[in-house]
């Protein structure tokens, strides 16, 4: 496999995050409109409510003043008259200006059908009670029907028309309140939504990506790329811990050292390609052969090592032998032809007393397969501590 094969793209990995990074941007600030929008809404029925409530304040003051007017409070008069032009500019600007901006059509056609049918009239008889109450003099005491009036008035129809006003932008505020409270909800579910497929379908591939790159480097890291076999390196490392394990247990651990024949002549006779072929076949039968718990190195070159735990001497052989006869007879395609080849092999029981470290158990199963090379190749040759059987 290419170097580029164990490389993961920065551009998809980038391209992935901008999304991620995009979808939980929007999903904020889709929650920050709603947010505005609801904060917005609360701060217009606020100032409808505030406006309503001054107009019934200049409704009652008017009162008070046409009161103390006609009980001849001189101070009184001034403030009458402004009062009354206040309020008749404000209703007027209220009315048409400030409702019309702040409602939706139909809570403010509610409003106008009200002030067309009572509530303008009203007003209208109020402020012409309170100009003709300002056109008298002060200070008479007879309270005149004008006077009861603008009393009635203010404290009746005035204040339920101005209190019907009220709930309809209550209403209406509660109604977009509403919806803008399903916004809300709908926001906060799209975020929920963006969360879940980023982590299925932008985080959890991109994971996987980097988990596989991650797993073929460390395939690579171990293990001896053309034979699939552990590399030298990794199989010391895995021959030191079953030593362990063995002496631990007290449990039997032999080792296989097992080269090919005459390989040299195979790369002459056939070229280096076919040679790679028939120490890829080696390896794939090897490892057909063994069992699951067996480890199998490639040691360099056409030399392989074969832990097998558990395994007697009697048994190590008895595995040998067969993986020999095995390989004896296989046929390896390459390069157009049939090649046949022999391995011999040495074998070595671990003696916890003896071996401290992994290069004396190997060390003596090469001296049994050195001993298999020198008597005629094709052999199983078994190494009992220092004496070679």
């Amino acid at each position: 496999m290419s170097a580029g094969q164990y490389q993961i793209s920065t551009r998809r990995v980038t391209f992935r995050y901008i999304v991620a990074l995009l979808l939980i941007a929007l999903s904020a600030i889709s929650s920050h409109v709603v947010l505005n929008l609801i904060l917005i809404q609360h701060k217009r029925d606020g100032a409808i409510i505030n406006e309503t409530g001054r107009m019934r304040m200049r409704s009652q003051r008017i009162a008070s003043l046409c009161m103390q007017h006609t009980m001849g409070n001189e101070s009184a008069k001034l403030d009458l008259d402004r009062t009354i032009y206040d309020f008749e500019g404000k209703y007027a600007r209220y009315r048409d200006t400030d409702l019309k901006r702040q409602l939706s059509s139909d809570a403010y056609g509610r409003i106008l059908k009200l002030c067309q049918t009572s509530l303008d009239q009203q007003v209208e008889d109020y402020l012409v009670a309170a100009k003709h109450i300002l056109t008298q003099d002060g200070g008479s005491g007879v309270w005149t029907s004008e006077v009861t009036q603008v009393a009635d008035l203010a404290r009746l129809d005035l204040l339920n028309g101005l209190d019907q006003i009220v709930e309809i932008c209550e209403e209406d505020s509660a109604q977009k309140l509403d919806y803008l409270g399903y916004f809300q909800w709908a926001a906060l579910l799209l975020i929920l939504v963006t969360l879940v497929a980023e982590a299925f379908f932008i985080f959890r591939p991109m994971i996987q990506s980097m988990g596989a790159v991650a797993n073929r480097l460390l395939r690579m890291a171990l293990t001896d790329e053309l034979t699939g076999a552990l590399n030298r390196r990794a199989f010391l490392k895995q021959a030191q811990i079953e030593m362990e394990r063995a002496r631990r247990y007290n449990s039997d651990l032999c080792v296989l050292m097992l080269d090919l024949d005459h390989f040299k002549n195979i790369n002459d006779t056939y070229g280096h390609a076919a040679g790679d072929v028939v120490l890829a076949r080696i390896s794939e039968q090897a490892q057909y052969m063994l069992r699951g718990t067996d480890v199998l190195g490639r040691m360099g070159g056409e030399e392989f090592a074969i832990l097998l735990p558990n395994t007697s001497l009697q048994n190590a052989r008895r595995i040998s032998e067969r993986l020999r006869k095995s390989i004896r007879v296989l046929q390896i395609k390459a390069e157009r032809k049939t090649i046949f080849v022999t391995v011999s092999i040495g074998i070595s029981l671990y003696n916890a007393e003896q071996m401290t470290v992994v290069g004396d158990f190997l060390d003596q199963a090469d001296q049994a397969l050195y001993q298999a090379k020198n008597s005629g190749r094709d052999k199983v040759v078994i190494a009992s501590g220092n004496a070679l059987v």
